[in-house]
């Protein structure tokens, strides 16, 4: 029997973000992506006590969900077979964006920090740090990563970051 738990896209943070940010001339925003994810877990551990296979995937900001949250449910779901697919997250980032947005996010807490290669600041890691690290702490569940070359979601969200499409 199949199953599905769907968590929508969330506030503009890629499902890592627990702050509220004042940007500036009345707007505000509640980057809560994390605790919207947890909260949608939460509910999935109660509803689903001990399946036997877990299947965890997300597309562009839900990529980067289901990156970061597949080590939380790798931990609680310590019996089940784990499959995680990121698609088109491929993590690549102007430095202008990981030092200026990134933070508004408080995106610092969200980090599993019980895999140990993840216990340092953000600012320090790249995406596939995230992934490498969750795999070597969970070597008997299978990750992979999908995008194109040609990716016109990241592109443009590459250059909305303040990079250029040749850069990309």
């Amino acid at each position: 029997l199949f199953r599905s738990v769907h968590i929508p896209y969330c506030p503009g943070d890629i499902h890592w973000g627990n702050a509220s940010q004042d940007y500036g001339n009345g707007l505000t925003i509640e980057h809560r992506g994390f605790v919207n994810a947890r909260s949608a877990l939460d509910w999935t551990y109660a509803h689903y006590v001990h399946p036997q296979n877990v299947f965890v995937s997300g597309c562009s900001a839900g990529a980067y969900g289901a990156a970061l949250h597949s080590a939380y449910i790798a931990q609680h779901y310590t019996d089940a077979k784990l499959a995680v697919l990121a698609d088109s997250g491929a993590g690549i980032i102007t430095q202008d964006f990981l030092n200026d947005s990134i933070p508004n996010w408080n995106a610092e807490h969200a980090l599993p920090r019980f895999v140990g290669a993840l216990d340092r600041p953000l600012r320090d890691l790249q995406l596939p740090d995230l992934y490498k690290a969750i795999a070597a702490a969970y070597p008997q569940h299978r990750f992979a990563e999908t995008a194109t070359q040609y990716d016109d979601d990241q592109t443009f969200f590459y250059s909305a970051m303040g990079g250029t499409q040749t850069e990309w």
